[in-house]
């Protein structure tokens, strides 16, 4: 019984020890030391789709737009929990034609964005899409784009916050607001991971399942 229990406690701190790390990690790419995905300045995509969640967001993705960056924008998450629909539609109508911009009304959370962009990207066959979300956010929004996107290319564009500006270890509150997009980032990365076993076993099922060795059949061609 007392083996037992050590093997749970070395585990334990083997896991805590490994979470640490890996949020200190995170954290720290937040301000750039680790940055490695920084998007160039002339980086194009056949759609650009903004995550709502702030103002400098959807700034960001109409000046994309305007640069021509992309064809066409979508701003996903639109709904009166986190924007009022009317007060966005009159400052897209200002800023750009409303011929290029779509509204996303049904998603309420990232794996929603994901999902709602990936129906957008089909419906206009586009192969790459530029991922406009804040800094903080990005690790999480493309892991959840790929899982729903897999033979999409994606292109990400982070919008600076506080959060990457700081020190995660500057304030309690910033540092428990990290930690929880840490751990929903490792949720996001365990839903990619088991689609991938999903896909995988399958794709294996499915091959298994074909005839081998047999011919195809034989057409009898008849002259008249």
């Amino acid at each position: 019984m007392a083996k037992v229990s050590r093997i749970i406690g070395m585990s334990t701190c083997v896991l805590v020890l490994a979470l640490t790390i890996g949020f200190a990690v995170f954290a720290t790419a937040l301000r750039g030391e680790l940055q490695a995905d920084a998007t160039p300045d002339a980086s194009t995509a056949d759609g650009i789709v903004v995550l709502t969640g702030g103002d400098e967001r959807i700034t960001t993705g109409l000046e994309l737009m305007a640069d021509g960056r992309g064809r066409r924008l979508l701003i996903s998450g639109v709904n009166r929990a986190n924007r009022n629909p009317q007060e966005l539609s009159r400052r897209i109508g200002e800023a750009l034609p409303a011929c290029c911009i779509d509204l996303g009304y049904q998603a309420m959370n990232t794996i929603g964005n994901a999902d709602e962009a990936r129906h957008w990207a089909m419906r206009w066959g586009f192969r790459s899409i530029m991922v406009v979300t804040s800094d903080f956010h990005m690790a999480r929004s493309l892991v959840e784009f790929s899982r729903a996107m897999p033979d999409i290319k994606l292109i990400a564009h982070p919008v600076p916050s506080r959060f990457g500006r700081q020190p995660w270890w500057s304030s309690r509150a910033l540092a428990q607001t990290l930690a929880r997009e840490y751990m929903k980032l490792l949720a996001s990365s365990a839903r990619l991971g088991a689609s991938r076993v999903i896909s995988a076993c399958n794709n294996f099922i499915y091959i298994e399942q074909q005839p081998v060795g047999h011919p195809p059949p034989r057409v009898s061609q008849r002259t008249g």
